[in-house]
This record gives structure tokens, C-alpha cells and sequence, in this order.
């Protein structure tokens, strides 16, 4: 967070705290008695709209239909287990699922435990600022060189999907900033002795990058992309 003004650095903290206390009420559902031995066990924990998050009792979002497409690629029929977010890698490493399809953004320390396939998304962090203020923060730089003091919230930063489904919901009071303050990059993860599975993965990937698969799926549920691209 170095060079971010004040007023960001607390709210950039306020957002980490805040995102773990949706786990702490977070109860995962029994996994289902009729998975079958060859299905592809897909970790997620559904509580990240619209990446990953349930409509009903239905998961739905930008990683389930990755999942349900990767699973008939590789004819393994894809079935989510639930698991709460600290427990993802722990579960995979007991073998209680197979791919972390939720979200999970690469980072040194994980690739300690676990193999990361090539990226699908490249994000980072974003603002959501109130519409009136939208002159005033209305790029990257402009956001980044505010000086405003410490006091009621004007900017709220958090990671591009989320503020995507906060101004999708609020749209008549909240604008996006979509220019990323920093760069991340979201992957799959997996055992580092599937082999296999990672090489099976990337060969898939690459294919959908190149037929784009893999952006119409990421742009129906981040329309924000467009701009990107």
C-alpha cells in the first residue's frame, strides 16, 4: 500500500477485516452422497459474487460456468464441494477436491503448498465512488493523488469483481473507477503431484483464450472487461 493516501490505506484495511468475517459465518453445505468416482471436485467458496455465489440453492456465477465447462472438456463431470475459504488449499492437499475454482488470486506463499494453471483473469484492486463524486475521482491517477482527509468514507476499494456487483446493485448512487490500482492475477489451483491435471488444464485454457471461450464467459459476468480489452 505504499503511496496510497491515507484515507485508502484505512479502508483498504477495513476491507480485510471485513472479508473475513463473512467465513467466520460461513457454513459450508454436506457434499453430495451420488458423486461419481471420475467427477471433478471443484473447491469453492460461494460467498464471492459474481465470481462465485449461490442463486437458491443453485452456484452460479463467472467460475461455475468455467467449472461445468471444464468439466465436459476433460469429461469428468464437474461437482462443487463447499468449503470455507481458509480450509481451500488444506482441502485439496487431504484430497477432498481436486481444483480451488474460487476466486484465488496467485501469491508467493501459495505457491508454496500448491500449482497454480496459467491465469484466466488479470485483476487487481478497484473503487466504487458516489456518482456526484465521479469528476473528481474519475481515473486511476486523479484516485490515487487525493489528499482528502481521514473521516467519512468517499472511495470504497476493493477487488475489481466485487466492486463490479456493488455498483451493479447500487448503480443509481455509485459509479466504478475501472482502471486497477494494482495487478493480480486469479488461477486455479492443484495438487503439485497432479501433474496431469495441470498440463490437461493449461492445454484447455490456452484453447479458450484463443477461440475466446474464455472472455465471453469472464465478460457476461465482468462487463467492465470490455473496457480493458
Amino acid at each position: 500500500m505504499t503511496g496510497l493516501p491515507l484515507r485508502l490505506a484505512v479502508l483498504l484495511l477495513a476491507v480485510t477485516l471485513g472479508a473475513g468475517c463473512v467465513d467466520d459465518y460461513y457454513r459450508p453445505a454436506p457434499e453430495r452422497a451420488e458423486m461419481p468416482p471420475n467427477a471433478l471436485r471443484v473447491g469453492i467458496t460461494p460467498t464471492y459474487p459474481p465470481m462465485i455465489f449461490k442463486q437458491g440453492a443453485q452456484i452460479t456465477g463467472a467460475e461455475a460456468d468455467l467449472a461445468r465447462l471444464l468439466g465436459a472438456k476433460l469429461g469428468r463431470p464437474a461437482y462443487f464441494v463447499e468449503v470455507p475459504w481458509d480450509q481451500q488449499i488444506d482441502a485439496l492437499i487431504a484430497g477432498k477436491t481436486d481444483i480451488i475454482m474460487s476466486g484465488m488470486s496467485v501469491t508467493e506463499a501459495r505457491e508454496v503448498r500448491v500449482a497454480f494453471a496459467q491465469p484466466y483473469l488479470e485483476g487487481g484492486l478497484m473503487a466504487a465512488v458516489r456518482v456526484e463524486d465521479r469528476s473528481r475521482y474519475g481515473s486511476r491517477d486523479a484516485l490515487l493523488q487525493s489528499t482528502a482527509t481521514v473521516g467519512a468514507i468517499d472511495v470504497f476499494v476493493h477487488d475489481g469483481p466485487s466492486i463490479a456487483w456493488l455498483v451493479s446493485a447500487n448503480e443509481a448512487d455509485l459509479a466504478g473507477i475501472w482502471q486497477p490500482l494494482n495487478r493480480e492475477n486469479l488461477a486455479w489451483a492443484m495438487r503439485r503431484d497432479d501433474a496431469q491435471l495441470l498440463a490437461q488444464i493449461n492445454d484447455i485454457l490456452g484453447g479458450w483464450k484463443r477461440d475466446g471461450t474464455l472472455s465471453g464467459v469472464l465478460v457476461r459476468w465482468l462487463p467492465y472487461l470490455k473496457r480493458q480489452s
